[in-house]
């Protein structure tokens, strides 16, 4: 019964380890999207900008 006890709380010890450890993923996660739909701007944008450039040279 004790080597179960210490067992139990061996494992909820390393369960302090896992809250971390799933923080710094989730926030390295939500930091990628982010920078991915930064770069979705700034590409549609630009998009936006060559398209204004298009119809202005057509006009000519």
């Amino acid at each position: 019964m004790e080597d179960l006890l210490r067992e139990l709380l061996k494992e909820i010890r390393n369960l302090a380890y896992l809250f971390p450890a799933f923080l710094i993923v989730l926030v390295a996660i939500f930091a990628y999207f982010f920078s991915l739909s930064r770069r979705q701007e700034k590409l549609q944008d630009e998009i936006q900008a060559l398209r204004e450039a298009m119809s202005r040279q057509k006009e000519k």
